[in-house]
C-alpha cells in the first residue's frame, strides 16, 4: 500500500517556551478513494534526532496495514498524549 510522510506543529502550554509539538504522521494513501478513512495509532518515540530511520520504517510498516500513525518526541516533553491541549 503506498504511503504518505507529513509533519503537523500543535501548539501546546506544557512547554515553558511556547514551542508546538511537532507530530509526524505516517497514512496509508489510496489515490482513487480521496475520501478513505483509516484507524490511527500513536507510536511514541525517544530519539535524540527526531524520526531516524529505523523508526520512520516501523511507522511505515504500520501505516502499510491500513492504519495512520502519528508519532511524537518525547524527550523534549514528557507527557502522555492525552495530556495534549491543542489551542
Amino acid at each position: 500500500m503506498l504511503i504518505t510522510k507529513t509533519y503537523q506543529d500543535v501548539p501546546t502550554k506544557l512547554d515553558a517556551n511556547g514551542r508546538p509539538i511537532r507530530i509526524f504522521i505516517i497514512a496509508p494513501n489510496l489515490p482513487n478513494y480521496p475520501q478513505a478513512k483509516f484507524p490511527a495509532a500513536l507510536a511514541n518515540f525517544s530519539e535524540i534526532y527526531q524520526v531516524t530511520g529505523p523508526v520512520e520504517r516501523f511507522a511505515g510498516q504500520i501505516a502499510s496495514q491500513g492504519y495512520v500513525v502519528g508519532e511524537y518526541h518525547s524527550t523534549s516533553y514528557q507527557l502522555h498524549f492525552s495530556a495534549l491541549e491543542v489551542e
